[in-house]
């Protein structure tokens, strides 16, 4: 019986997989935050402007820490693994969530 080629598959056991032709390291994707609860896997996150964003919106990294926003500085990327962000918004926030690409 041939090996079986795992390259099709996205999820074993409830984990994710990702598969990009990114170089490895570099940010491939970015998304803006507007306020709510996200759940997700960000390598990095930047705060354009704080002026849309309440004070007590918070991260949550890996291993489960939670920050509020407002400990971060505007205008400077945070190479920090975050796996969910809530709180508030206007219309106008400019929160930017970063993925890295990964191979498998």
């Amino acid at each position: 019986m041939p090996a079986p080629n795992y390259h099709n598959y996205t999820t074993v056991s409830g984990s994710t997989l990702e598969y990009t032709t990114s170089p490895i390291g570099n940010y491939n994707s970015a998304e803006t935050w507007s306020g709510g609860e996200t759940a997700g896997s960000w390598s990095a996150f930047l705060i354009s402007g704080s002026a849309g964003v309440n004070a007590t919106a918070a991260i949550t990294v890996a291993g489960g820490a939670e920050i509020e926003i407002n400990n971060f500085a505007d205008h400077k990327l945070f190479e920090i693994g975050v796996t969910n962000i809530s709180g508030s918004a206007t219309a106008g926030a400019e929160v930017y969530l970063f993925t890295k690409g990964r191979r498998i």
